[in-house]
């Protein structure tokens, strides 16, 4: 753990003002990462930011990827798609995300029929995509709802207030339980990091077993 408190450290400058901004825009860590760590006192010593410059530098953050992606998800797939190398990887992720976009439909086709290129907000589309953003766990976060909105083709600005909300949601919980840990903020980092690689680990298991399974059934069939 000290290895990655010293490395997100020393890249940045020693400024954990910077590090707290890019922690909140890279994906799994976000602003359930970035709050902890820049206010931690044992990392940062006197210059630990004050939990409310924290959660303000990580919302900003988190809804400006939330704004770039929402507009270009799309074209940039596309293009990596044309990257012989990464066309696997893009498709896959394209898969998983249809698949939930798709799910979402189903389930609230009655209520939000095509198309949903409207102003009137879907609101049981939005509450869900609400709360992808707002809780606190790996694996939610402004990249998943981010990517679920854009296949949900819901409009543009109905998506970044929702998720802006959901950031704002998770960061004010985070901020709370960084404050409850005081000066050993850095804990709730740590637990962060070692709650990704259990649910990451986790996730890939499950992914593999469930895949190997497909064939045994198609030939039951």
């Amino acid at each position: 753990m000290e290895f990655i408190e010293n490395f997100f450290a020393t890249i940045f400058g020693n400024s954990p003002t910077l590090a707290t901004f890019f922690i909140a825009a890279t994906p799994v860590l976000e602003i359930k990462a970035a709050i902890p760590f820049g206010t931690s006192d044992k990392l940062w010593g006197a210059r630990s930011l004050d939990l409310l410059p924290a959660l303000g530098i990580s919302i900003i953050s988190s809804v400006m990827v939330t704004a770039i992606m929402l507009a270009l998800l799309v074209p940039v797939f596309n293009l990596l798609k044309k990257i012989k190398p990464l066309r696997r990887t893009i498709n896959w992720l394209e898969t998983k995300f249809t698949i939930r976009a798709q799910k979402l439909c189903k389930d609230h086709q009655e209520l939000c029929p095509e198309p949903r290129h409207t102003s009137k907000p879907c609101w049981p589309l939005l509450i869900p995509l609400f709360i992808f953003a707002a809780l606190p766990v790996p694996l939610t976060g402004v990249y998943t709802a981010s990517a679920i909105a854009v296949f949900l083709r819901l409009p543009y600005l109905h998506s970044l207030t929702t998720i802006t909300l959901g950031t704002i949601t998770s960061g004010s919980i985070i901020a709370g339980i960084t404050y409850l840990f005081g000066a050993n903020s850095l804990y709730v980092f740590h637990g962060f990091l070692l709650l990704t690689l259990v649910s990451l680990t986790a996730y890939i298991l499950f992914s593999f077993f469930k895949r190997k399974q497909f064939p045994t059934q198609s030939k039951k069939v």
